[in-house]
């Protein structure tokens, strides 16, 4: 059994209703992959909505002033523990160009991708999009916009 730390997720959406996505290569595949900002629970003692607003700071240089849980999900229950908590984000403003994190290994050369969020669920459904917390994460978001 393998038990990780766990890992959270970021849908952050703008006041236009796009949807932030971002681009790494992700070697186990061979592929690029567009993914929501996501990271793994690696800081001792962090809170997942602590590492949420870290993630979003270190993947795309933005902050958000509303945070709201989307989704905890398990990953794969068949050989790990691993927990994934997803939230959503809005009110997003630019990170200060001082305080940004200098991207190093797989994150030195990620894209960034503003889609709008019909266009996503489209891309989901179509198979563009494969990775399974931003599949998750999207599906779920447009569930909740047609309660």
């Amino acid at each position: 059994m393998v038990r990780p730390h766990g890992a959270v997720g970021v849908l952050a959406l703008d006041d236009a209703d796009r949807i932030l996505l971002v681009e790494q290569y992700r070697h186990p595949v061979r592929r690029r992959l567009l993914e929501i900002p996501a990271g793994t629970l690696d800081v001792p003692g962090e809170e997942p909505l602590a590492a949420a607003v870290r993630e979003l700071a270190e993947e795309a240089d933005l902050a958000a002033d509303q945070w709201e849980p989307l989704l905890t999900m398990v990953a794969t229950p068949g050989y790990s523990t691993e927990a994934w908590d997803v939230f959503r984000a809005t009110g997003l403003t630019e990170v200060p160009d001082g305080d940004r994190t200098t991207r190093e290994a797989e994150e030195a050369d990620m894209h960034q991708w503003w889609l709008p969020f019909d266009d996503a669920v489209k891309a989901v459904l179509s198979g563009r999009i494969t990775d399974a917390m931003t599949v998750s994460s999207i599906l779920a978001a447009q569930v909740l916009r047609s309660r």
